[in-house]
């Protein structure tokens, strides 16, 4: 990624900046692959995506890497996830190549495909697949952390639900309820920003089977940023700690960033609190503060890696329960 820092005098707006002179300017180069990582596009059966490896037999942590609505193949943090010794397989599920161009049907047959896939390469550490998902692809992989838990050693969540959400999910045969999207409920901030924070129905109207049971799963890091506009994501944690505390868990670890939106990504690239978002053709707030949403990239990025490394391919049953705040 190259990355412009220009200075200008005075404050201007966009389309100012297109065409004023700087006073200074400097490019700054941002690379997310190693040249020690090799790329393998993936095309088997009904899976696709992209793995990324470091060079040789291995065999890896192998982790399966998911985002959100946008869709598409999203592929920067599997880069650096393999760039730090791990088979990480970017994993599309909807916008890429002959996907469905929308997620109008989730089947979890296809996420437990990719899983297998991934465990049966020669390169991929035996012991368990880990889960490293954002946003609605939480919701996949907190899915596959509890419906097949013996394939999936680790699941990392980062501004997640607690709950189904949006689109009618399945899993050998059996449909699994979810909470609506209610497009009614949109507002626009004072400064045109589209706000979609409340336009999931509330967490406690769920239909029985909508609440993931991440009691099931084997080992669960959340991280939550409380200033998030995107999603409840505060209230979300808030219900699955009550949830997991009240059922004697120990399988998890919660990490909450005060000042923190909804775009927890690596660290040391330009922050994103507003951008445009196809899926409300809009440009949306993410929320946050530039200088505690960037302490929270640079926490949660380290800590993330330890997390996989410890867990992914350990098929571990006993654990200790872990609380953090920043």
């Amino acid at each position: 990624m190259q990355i412009t820092l220009s200075v200008h005098k005075g404050h201007l707006d966009i389309s100012a900046l297109q065409t004023d002179a700087s006073i200074a300017k400097t490019q700054i180069q941002r690379t997310y692959l190693s040249s020690d990582v090799e790329i393998i596009k993936v095309r088997s059966g009904k899976v696709r995506g992209k793995v990324f490896k470091p060079k040789g037999p291995g065999p890896f942590k192998g982790v399966i890497d998911m985002f959100g609505g946008a869709g598409g193949l999203l592929a920067y943090r599997a880069a650096l996830l393999a760039s730090r010794g791990f088979a990480a397989y970017a994993l599309p599920y909807f916008r890429y190549e002959d996907l469905p161009s929308s997620v109008g049907q989730v089947e979890l047959e296809y996420f437990e495909e990719a899983t297998d896939w991934l465990q049966s390469q020669s390169f991929v550490q035996p012991g368990g697949i880990g889960v490293c998902a954002v946003s609605y692809g939480t919701v996949l992989g907190a899915r596959m952390a509890t419906e097949f838990p013996e394939k999936i050693s680790a699941c990392v969540s980062i501004s997640g639900c607690s709950a189904n959400i949006t689109v009618p999910m399945s899993y050998k045969g059996r449909d699994i309820p979810y909470l609506n999207f209610d497009y009614s409920r949109m507002k626009t901030t004072e400064a045109g920003l589209v706000n979609i924070y409340d336009m999931i129905d509330p967490l406690e109207t769920a239909p029985a089977g909508a609440l993931i049971e991440f009691e099931k799963a084997q080992r669960l890091l959340f991280f939550v940023g409380m200033d998030d506009k995107n999603l409840p994501a505060q209230h979300f944690i808030d219900a699955t700690e009550k949830r997991l505390k009240a059922l004697g868990c120990n399988n998890y670890e919660i990490v909450r960033y005060p000042g923190c939106g909804h775009l927890i990504e690596p660290p040391y690239a330009p922050i994103t609190l507003v951008s445009y978002y196809k899926a409300v053709d809009g440009v949306i707030e993410w929320g946050g503060s530039l200088r505690e949403h960037q302490r929270a990239l640079e926490h949660h990025w380290p800590k993330l890696l330890q997390f996989l490394d410890k867990y992914v391919g350990s098929q571990t049953t006993s654990h200790q329960s872990l609380h953090s705040n920043l």
